[in-house]
């Protein structure tokens, strides 16, 4: 099983994000303990808050499909500004998921059954891979 700490997550995703792996589809352990098919190529990546925003627009910024919407806040340059709230409810994030059209969504909030549900109902509806972690 892989593991899943914080530092793991973060450098799972430094190493899938910037394409140091061959290129080949792989299993992920999430830190909800939720198995996630990885695509070969990760090219563009949607937060789902802003945690992950931050941690993706540090590791890897040209990969960012998005930034959250607030106030007195845009996108740097000519990046979309997603249009759904933290939370809102998985119709929402998985509609925005679908105009973007990411290889993957990363979640860094807090691990809770509750978010482990929501990714699960996103991945669904999307059939994009959704990773929690922190």
């Amino acid at each position: 099983m892989l593991p899943r700490s914080p530092a793991a997550l973060v450098a799972a995703l430094l190493v899938l994000i910037l394409g140091a792996l061959p290129v080949r589809a792989a299993d992920f352990v999430d830190a909800a303990g939720r198995r996630v098919f990885l695509p070969p190529v990760i090219q563009r990546v949607m937060p789902a808050e802003r945690n992950a925003e931050v941690l993706v627009y540090v590791l890897a910024p040209d990969k960012l499909a998005g930034v959250e919407r607030g106030p007195m806040r845009r996108g740097p340059g000519r990046m979309p500004t997603l249009m759904w709230r933290t939370r809102s409810n998985p119709a929402s994030m998985a509609e925005t998921a679908r105009q973007l059209r990411p290889q993957l969504i990363i979640d860094a909030a807090p691990v809770t059954p509750e978010a482990a549900a929501y990714a699960d109902q996103v991945q669904q509806m999307t059939g994009i891979p959704y990773i929690t972690g922190r």
